[in-house]
């Protein structure tokens, strides 16, 4: 992998952990994913990440759920942070995964 390319990988990672905290709201980071070789990136995690999005207000009134998808987002920007990105690829938010 590049540099470039991993760079792009890392601010992907810090944008998912801005998110997380409430720092980026999801219209920030889709505004920054919309195009260009960020868009890419996100492309990979598209599925998954659209899942996270669009389940705010079910993170909001169940605190299980809200538990399992946070634990997720620190997975997989470890996973990303780390190179991992096999791992991180099999993150669908949706149930917790298995081989960590």
């Amino acid at each position: 992998m590049t540099d470039q390319a991993n760079a792009l990988y890392l601010r992907f990672a810090d944008d998912l952990e801005r998110l997380l905290s409430s720092r980026l709201t999801a219209e920030e980071f889709e505004s920054r994913y919309r195009s260009g070789p960020e868009a890419q990136v996100l492309g990979e995690f598209i599925g998954s990440i659209s899942h996270y999005l669009a389940d705010a207000d079910i993170r909001a009134r169940e605190p299980e759920y809200r538990s399992m998808q946070e634990c997720e987002m620190r997975l997989l920007i470890g996973h990303l942070r780390a190179g991992r990105f096999d791992h991180a690829r099999r993150i669908d938010f949706l149930r917790v995964t298995h081989d960590r």
